[in-house]
């Protein structure tokens, strides 16, 4: 997967890649590298001629054999149910709707606890 973004919250369509044995490209900067760990080729994203060498680097075989391996370790580490947001590890959202600013502040901190 090339993917060399500019900006990037967190990175979902990297944890996908991983999980489905695709060898990886991303941005050296955001988010990117903090997700990908050593499982990825990183390029800056500004440069097409740095895109255009990691692009290189994926299709030598032993790479991206390496790439998948890792992969599939950084995917199995970060998998959904393990993360804080995760379904299930937080209590249904609140409905605040009739309630005073005060209340639809507290209900807001402690769901976000």
């Amino acid at each position: 997967m090339v993917y060399p973004s500019l900006y990037e919250g967190f990175g979902l369509p990297l944890l996908e890649a991983f999980a489905v044995g695709t060898p990886v490209l991303t941005a050296a900067d955001s988010s990117l590298p903090e997700v990908a760990g050593d499982a990825a080729v990183y390029v800056d994203p500004r440069y097409p001629a740095s895109i255009a060498k990691g692009i290189l680097q994926l299709q030598d075989p032993d790479v991206a054999a390496d790439l998948r391996a890792k992969g599939n370790g950084t995917a199995l580490a970060l998998r959904p149910d393990r993360l804080a947001w995760a379904p299930g590890r937080r209590t249904p959202r609140p409905n605040l709707e009739n309630s005073s600013g005060l209340e639809k502040l507290k209900g807001a901190v402690e769901y976000w606890r």
